[in-house]
């Protein structure tokens, strides 16, 4: 378990890039949009997460908050005891990760894909 939280979120994306594209593949005839959003939702919820959990303690937490843009009063969450999964789902992480944040990763974006699957080409 502790290997899993030590990899950089950029090697993490690479490795679970390959899964959701053969899941959309295989899963896209039968799935709406609304299902692809809201598993998009979930996949950057939990890279949040890891993300939460990799910056430990609530001083780096500020630290790192604060770089992002978010303002003082915001980032009070950096002091919270309320679990990694809570503080993903907060507007200031929400915030300071946003989906342009992991695109630019290069995580794979399900709705963007299906979207593009779905249009013709001409």
């Amino acid at each position: 378990m502790p290997d899993k939280l030590a990899r950089h979120i950029k090697v993490q994306i690479d490795r679970l890039n390959p899964a959701l594209r053969g899941w959309l593949q295989y899963f896209s005839p039968g799935t709406s949009c609304n299902q692809l959003t809201t598993l998009d939702f979930w996949i950057r919820r939990r890279l949040r997460c890891i993300i939460w959990r990799q910056w430990k303690r609530p001083a780096t937490r500020l630290k790192k908050l604060r770089s992002l843009g978010i303002h003082d009063d915001r980032a009070y969450i950096s002091a919270s005891r309320k679990g990694p999964w809570h503080c993903a789902g907060t507007p200031a992480l929400i915030q300071a990760l946003t989906p342009e944040f992991f695109t630019s990763l290069g995580l794979y974006g399900l709705t963007e894909h299906f979207d593009a699957m779905r249009t013709p080409s001409t």
